[in-house]
């Protein structure tokens, strides 16, 4: 891998209970998954927890997952039951060339592990 770029978008376009979708851009040499899970309330967010190639394996693995802000005021001043929805996007550029296949595990707070894979069609 050369570099990887997460991001938590707030347009809410991705269904929590749909799977990531993966996309394998070949021209770029990058892989892109979007998806959205529950990321808690304020003083909650999602994180990329994890990020690993198995080269024997030609796979790509990424675990989403969730952690506390650093946010003190947020925590004095209390932090809602409700969970959040965080949609996010994990974007993957790959040194040589693209995985043949992807998983990714959603680690949602308040919710059940979500794993997704996918494999790429085209050689």
């Amino acid at each position: 891998m050369a570099a990887t770029d997460f991001e938590v978008r707030g347009d809410d376009q991705m269904s929590v209970e749909a799977d990531p979708r993966v996309t394998f851009q070949s021209r770029a040499n990058r892989v892109t998954v979007r998806g959205a899970m529950y990321a808690g309330n304020l003083c909650t967010v999602a994180t990329l927890q994890s990020v690993s190639f198995q080269p024997a394996a030609d796979h790509l693995t990424l675990t989403i997952g969730t952690k506390r802000t650093g946010d003190v005021l947020k925590r004095i001043f209390g932090c809602p039951d409700s969970l959040g929805v965080a949609d996010f996007t994990v974007t993957v550029r790959m040194e040589s060339t693209l995985p043949r296949s992807v998983t990714v595990t959603e680690l949602p707070a308040g919710g059940e592990k979500q794993t997704t894979t996918v494999r790429r069609n085209s050689p």
